[in-house]
């Protein structure tokens, strides 16, 4: 499915649902997620659509329910994509803005490899 116009990669049947899979390294200009024992498909909602984020890898799972992310250094290149940061143990987090990580266009286009399906 990966093609240079779109930033799926590919699908996976999660319980008999069709999820299309996005690579989050690739989508936010790093190297593409290709370490394939340690590379995770993690589902998340991008306003109301389901979707598989491809990533290197899970460090620490963290919940964050009652955190309210302060305030992000937009001033970073690639703060576009977070929505700020919460101190965890001393050190800051910076908390991925999941709505902002696809267009308008890259939505549509990936409704429509959904349906293909």
């Amino acid at each position: 499915i990966a093609r240079r116009d779109t930033p799926v990669e590919g699908v996976v049947n999660v319980r008999g649902r069709i999820i299309p899979v996005v690579d989050l390294g690739r989508k936010l200009g790093k190297t593409p997620s290709r370490q394939a024992m340690k590379c995770r498909i993690i589902v998340i909602d991008i306003g109301g659509l389901i979707v598989g984020m491809l990533i290197d890898e899970v460090a620490e799972r963290i919940c964050l329910l009652n955190e309210t992310p302060s305030a992000f250094l937009n001033q970073r290149p690639d703060g576009r994509y977070l929505s700020g940061q919460v101190k965890i143990d001393g050190e800051f987090v910076p908390v991925l803005d999941a709505d902002s990580l696809l267009s308008e266009l890259e939505k549509q286009q990936v409704e429509v490899i959904k349906r293909s399906f």
